[in-house]
């Protein structure tokens, strides 16, 4: 799917050319909300489950009665999109990039167990992985057009990984999609730390890995320092 930004009357505008090669106007945040959730395969009810949130709430947004709803983030999270983008229509629609094009296939809502409660770091790293409470270890749900049966979530804990991932929300990895750049992935390495960090390149036996917050340096290392880096498919707000 294309996209062709332009401006008018002063207006930020996104047509959408389809794979069909119509062309959709999303000049309002309705619109762009109705582009977004059927370029995901995704109904209303599904979306909201997702994104937690009221059936209604979405409904009515599409239905241009919400201007600027206050779950715009969470939304915006669930549809991978960029929540600015989802406003007003400016700057880049993808949040990360997806391994397939647009339209290749649909979005599918599936869960995923919680399996820890992580709590990041001043160094960029995971400084406490716990075990979910009673409560805590419930089904997540998630859209992405990656699955895997064997898909994980984590809860996060803290601001050490904000505006990425705000404390209370999941993030979804799976075990058997290794990660490619630019892709988010957690990294679990062999003297026990962990982390949630971005692949920037792996090449001559080096891996260099980026921080999802620009308080924390890029950090290389050797490829046999890493047990396995499973590949983000899924941000989940809470």
């Amino acid at each position: 799917m294309t996209l062709l930004n332009h401006v008018r009357d002063n207006e930020s505008t996104t047509n959408v050319i389809g794979l069909s090669g119509s062309i959709t106007n999303v000049i309002t945040i309705a619109d762009r909300l109705k582009s977004a959730r059927e370029d995901a395969g995704l109904t209303q009810e599904e979306l909201a489950k997702v994104a937690k949130v009221t059936q209604s709430t979405i409904a009515n947004v599409e239905g241009g009665l919400r201007k600027k709803p206050r779950e715009l983030l969470a939304i915006a999270r669930a549809l991978n999109v960029h929540a600015e983008w989802l406003e007003s229509g400016k700057g880049e629609r993808r949040l990360f990039p997806n391994e397939l094009p647009d339209g290749a296939r649909p979005t599918e809502v599936k869960y995923a167990f919680r399996v820890g409660v992580v709590q990041g770091g001043d160094n960029g790293f995971i400084e406490a992985y716990t075990a979910p409470t009673a409560q805590e270890a419930e089904p997540v749900y998630y859209a992405s057009t990656l699955l895997d049966d064997q898909a994980y979530a984590v809860k996060v804990r803290g601001n050490s990984m904000e505006p990425a991932i705000m404390a209370g929300w999941d993030v979804v990895a799976s075990p058997n999609r290794p990660a490619d750049p630019p892709d988010l992935c957690v990294v679990h390495f062999t003297d026990g730390r962990k982390a949630i960090k971005k692949l920037t390149w792996l090449r001559g036996g080096m891996v260099c890995l980026e921080s999802i917050s620009a308080l924390h340096e890029k950090i290389t290392e050797p490829v046999e320092n890493i047990i396995r880096m499973d590949k983000v498919i899924s941000i989940v707000p809470n």
